[in-house]
């Protein structure tokens, strides 16, 4: 159980998540620990993975391997070499959670054969953004289509994401400071929600050009407080808004009540 957020930028790419990792038994969910679910690939790529702990890895040390390469060919190229290192690890997963749940049932079994993956990475066509589904499907994110979430809190967090694009940047993508504002804002929303299996606190990832390659780091602690105060002022100005729209009327000084003729003083002539 995991929320990752990818957020692909105008000048670079964005990886998120949660840190709780849940352990569990038969398909029991028991207790939960604080972990990193984002790994750093020599400097220079990133790779996220959501579902089985040790499923993903064994898929972030096939990709970590592959990595160097990336540089070298085009996406379409190299992307196909990655899918054919990675199936033969989740097609046998998958296998063996078949024949188990035959014994133990498809809750037991089906969670130790799951896990879906985010890479950012650099290719020699660009830097790109990528899906990486639980079957080994792969798709990477465009400008029309800039963020992908992942995981249990999915639900609720692409709703939100969806929400802040069409405020902050509707028709082009964000800058890296937006997109890891989003990132870290859609994941604590979903942590003070509550959402299942989504808790601890959030770890932000940026990856960015720097001369002919290409740089993978973690914000750090002051990074992120710009984001928080961020969060806090924006929620500030929706407040000032409501409240703007809800505010009683001014009094206003009443009209001057029209005199009666009972009021008036009349004149009156003696026609002679």
């Amino acid at each position: 159980m995991t929320l990752l957020v990818g957020v692909l930028c105008s000048n670079g790419v964005v990886i998120a998540a949660d840190r709780q990792a849940t352990h569990g038994a038969m398909g029991q969910a028991t207790v939960g620990q604080s972990v990193t679910k984002v790994q750093v690939i020599n400097n220079e790529a990133l790779y996220a993975t959501s579902g089985h702990k040790g499923l993903g890895q064994q898929l972030c040390a096939v990709v970590e391997g592959k990595q160097p390469e990336f540089k070298n060919q085009r996406y379409d190229a190299n992307i196909i070499k990655v899918q054919q290192a990675l199936r033969p690890l989740v097609d046998g997963a998958l296998t063996t959670a078949g024949l188990a749940a035959r014994v133990i049932g498809n809750a037991a079994a089906a969670p130790d054969s799951i896990c879906g993956g985010l890479l950012a990475a650099g290719f020699k066509d660009g830097l790109k953004l990528v899906e990486i589904t639980h079957q080994v499907a792969v798709e990477y994110m465009t400008k029309d289509m800039p963020f992908i979430s992942m995981g249990s809190g999915k639900p609720s967090a692409d709703l939100f994401l969806g929400f802040l694009r069409k405020i902050y940047w509707p028709t082009e993508l964000p800058t890296i400071q937006e997109g890891a504002l989003a990132a870290y804002w859609t994941i604590q929303h979903a942590i003070e929600m509550k959402v299942t299996g989504v808790g601890f606190s959030v770890d932000v990832f940026t990856v960015e050009p720097s001369d002919k390659t290409y740089v993978a780091r973690k914000l750090d602690d002051a990074e992120v407080a710009e984001h928080v105060d961020f969060i806090k002022a924006a929620e500030e100005a929706l407040r000032a808004v409501r409240d703007s729209l809800t505010a009683a009327p001014a009094a206003q000084t009443p009209a001057t009540t029209p005199p009666t003729l009972s009021q008036s003083k009349v004149t009156h002539r003696v026609l002679k």
